[in-house]
This record gives structure tokens, sequence and C-alpha cells, in this order.
């Protein structure tokens, strides 16, 4: 018999969890902080031509409990994260409410989606696996224009 060689275990992510270095990279996003946040809403109420459309990616007790006005909700846990991961549902169909799914269909060319969650103090340290990162993975594949507000929010 010949002898048992290990090689290096092939890499497998876990169900739901992006690969970091390619799909994520920032240089196809920006962070942003609250104040910014704040200042680009209070401009698109004065009619600025640029909308803005934020995305709660926290756990929908979370969202009621307490969000940024106008968020919309993504459901990106268990069999909703799955399904998204494994591309047999898109990000629209993981809304949480009928006004939020057409918030986001209607957020084409000139949206800027500025999504959020609360363990995410600096987006640069996104673990793969957390529902972000997921929500992050699909909107670049769509080609939206992605902001990620730092520090963690309100949970």
């Amino acid at each position: 018999m010949p002898p048992l060689l290990l090689g290096p275990r092939p890499t497998q992510s876990k169900v739901g969890c992006v690969n970091r270095s390619s799909d994520m990279s920032s240089g196809k996003w920006k962070s942003v902080s609250s104040t910014e946040l704040a200042q680009s809403i209070d401009n698109g109420g004065a009619g600025n031509s640029a909308e803005i459309l934020i995305v709660d990616c926290r756990s929908l007790v979370a969202f009621n409990g307490l969000h940024i006005r106008g968020a919309i909700h993504v459901n990106c846990t268990g069999i909703g994260r799955k399904r998204l991961s494994q591309g047999k549902a898109k990000l629209k169909d993981l809304i949480s409410s009928a006004e939020g799914k057409e918030k986001f269909i209607r957020g084409g060319v000139g949206t800027t989606f500025v999504i959020y969650d609360e363990l995410s103090s600096d987006p640069e340290d996104c673990n793969p696996c957390r529902p972000i990162c997921l929500v992050l993975q699909n909107l670049l594949k769509e080609g939206r224009n992605i902001s990620v507000l730092k520090g963690k929010s309100c949970s």
C-alpha cells in the first residue's frame, strides 16, 4: 500500500459565508460615519438627487426594538441566509416588509445603499459568516453603490 499522504484541506466555507478577499474588497464600497450619514440624509431632504437607502442587517427583534428612521430590514438569518448564499433567493426576497421591498426595487442607479448591523465596529473586520457580509456581497454582485456604517449601532 502506498503511504498516506496528507495534503492541504480544500477550503470550504460554511453555508452563508463569503470569500472576503475577492468579494468584499473595500475599493468597491466605502465606509461612512454616523455624522456623514446624517449630513447626507439632511442634504437629500433638501432636494439632492442622490437617494440613500438604509439597510438594517440585524435580527428582526433588534430592528423592531430600535432602528434608524427609514431603514429597511433584511432578514438574513437561518434558512433565508442559506438560500441567499446558494443563489436560490435574492436579497429583495428577504426584506421583511412590502414597503421595504418597494423601496429596494425603486433604488436604482444613483442610490447609495448604507448597510449596518450591531457588531461591525470597523467594516474591514467584517466576519464573512455574518449577515452584513452576505448582504454586502449580494449588493456588490448587483452593482449597487454601497456604504457600510462605521461603528456599532444600537442593539
